[in-house]
Parts: structure tokens; sequence; C-alpha cells
């Protein structure tokens, strides 16, 4: 599409803001209340690309049912006269979790309240029988980090649903055609049966890499030598790569790198559940700052001076 072209009359085509091996991401105006939004298509070369298509058409279908307030909601959907399917989306503002990590570790609270949200996104996903199989810092989304007197929030969102697969079509021998082979599950390696711990497996190794800036394994030249450090490799604990780190978070976060499913937290749910201990445990100790600007109390009256949790 060319800039300023409109699409089914209604969105005024802008630019470009993002593009893959597939697909292509404008940004757009719909006409009829001004608000911007994000098109997605395919590239026009993947028109005669059957996969290609039904992969897009997928994508949109899912996130059609994964209604979450952290996902993304399709706002419509359409064709092309030359047979590309296109759906348009909330335009998201920020960068994805993979543009902060490459800055460094995240502070663990931000990291807790990062995979809360997550999780409950992946909670809804499971719940519709499906599994979203490409759990991944670039597709975990940071709209903002709001300061609060309870600490940083982070306002976070999973996108990317194309390779998302049901828990029928995984137990049934499917697997996803593509994604990143650093955040595979080794089920999924072994051609084993797959639920929904397989997600909570990629959220580990995104977890491990917020809270150390870094990923749990070394990187690989090949997909191959990826694949097998998730069967053979050992992680180096998470408590000698963040001294100070909370035990149970680290512990946590260790577990959900288990090789064996079983031996993860036992869905999603399960995991907030944790997660939210430690998010209450975490805001208890943070330390109290004085508020800067207030004059202190006098010195005649004993009472503490006015202090705000940071």
């Amino acid at each position: 599409m060319h800039a300023s072209a409109v699409l089914d009359s209604r969105y005024q085509i802008l630019d470009v803001i993002g593009q893959g091996a597939c697909a292509v991401v404008h940004r757009a105006r719909d006409t009829r209340d001004g608000r911007l939004v994000a098109v997605k298509t395919l590239a026009e070369g993947r028109v005669h690309s059957p996969a290609a298509v039904q992969r897009l058409v997928h994508e949109a279908e899912v996130m059609a049912r994964v209604q979450h307030p952290h996902a993304l909601p399709v706002l419509d959907f359409g064709w092309f006269a030359d047979g590309r399917p296109w759906f348009a989306t909330e335009l998201l503002q920020g960068a994805s979790l993979d543009t902060f990590t490459a800055d460094g570790p995240m502070a663990p609270l931000v990291v807790v309240r990062l995979l809360r949200q997550i999780c409950d996104v992946l909670a809804s996903t499971h719940g519709e029988g499906l599994v979203h199989c490409d759990v991944k810092p670039a597709h975990v989304w940071i709209q903002a980090v709001w300061d609060g007197p309870r600490g940083p929030m982070p306002i976070a969102r999973l996108i990317d649903f194309g390779l998302t697969l049901s828990l029928d079509d995984l137990n049934a021998g499917r697997r996803p055609p593509a994604g990143s082979p650093d955040y595979i599950a080794p089920e999924v390696v072994l051609g084993r049966p797959v639920d929904g711990r397989a997600d909570l497996f990629a959220l580990g190794m995104v977890a491990y890499e917020a809270l150390t800036g870094a990923a749990p394994y070394a990187a690989q030249t090949s997909a191959r030598r990826a694949l097998l450090d998730r069967l053979s490799g050992q992680i180096t604990p998470l408590v000698y790569r963040v001294p100070g780190l909370d035990p149970e978070l680290a512990l946590l976060v260790e577990s959900l790198l288990s090789r064996a499913p079983e031996d993860r937290p036992a869905s999603a749910t399960a995991l907030d559940e944790h997660l939210a201990c430690i998010e209450a445990r975490l805001v208890q100790r943070r330390p109290s700052v004085r508020l800067s600007h207030l004059p202190p109390p006098p010195v005649r009256r004993a009472r503490p001076a006015l202090a705000l949790v940071h």
C-alpha cells in the first residue's frame, strides 16, 4: 500500500512501522473518528503463499477470541482485491521488552508485575484451549512504566498470536511452522505432549533475561545448537547472576525453566498466585524515602517525618 491510500473507504495509510519476512504493519488513521490504528497485512509478494495467508487469518481469529486488556483487540478485518487479508488493531506506544533488556537488567518488582500481566493473558489464552507458542521478549510490549507510591508499574501487552495452536493440534503432533528456537520448551522439541506449561517455560526464559539482562543460555550460531541447549545445557543460578535477588523469585523462575513440565507451576493462574505473594513482599521491603520538598517537622513535636514508599 502507498502512503495516503485509503483502505476500505475508512483507513488512511500513513507509513510503514514494521516489516518482517511475510507481513507488514502500517500506521493508519481511522477517518471516522480520527484515531490512529495499526493495519497488518501480507507483503505484496506473499499473496501467492496459501500458508502465509492462512497464518494471518488465523492470527486475527485467535486475537478476536482472546479478549483481554493485556492483549490486542482486533478492530476490523478485510481482504484486498489481490487476495491478501488485513486486520486493524490498536496502535501501541512504547517498545518491546528486548529493547529494555538491551540496556541491562530490570528491577525485580517491575519484572514481577510484568510477568503477572502476561500470566493473566496466558491464563485467558489457555482457557480458550490455545497455546501461544511464541512467547519471547520481542512479543512482550511495554507501553509505559508508571511510578507511584507502591513502586513502578509497567503496562504490558502480549502480542503476535500468529503461531498460536490449539491443544488438540499440538497433541496430534502439529508444531508451529516457525518461531524462535531460543524460547521453545523441551517437550515441543522432543515431540512430547504439550499444554500451557510450554508457554510458561518460554515465560521463564523471558523472566531470566529481564532480571539479568542476558539470556539463560549462551548465544548459539545455529537453531540446532540452541534447541540442544534446551535439552542438556545448564543455566547459572539466578542468585549468582543477581546478588540480593529474592530467593523465592529466583527459585520460581528456575522452576519455569525445568525440562519436565510437571516440575513447573501447574498453570498460568498458579504461577500468578506465586508471583502475587512475591510482589507483596517486594513492595513491603521497599525503603521509605522522605519527600525532599517538605520541611522537617518542628523539633518541639515528637512525631515522625512524612515519608512515602519509594
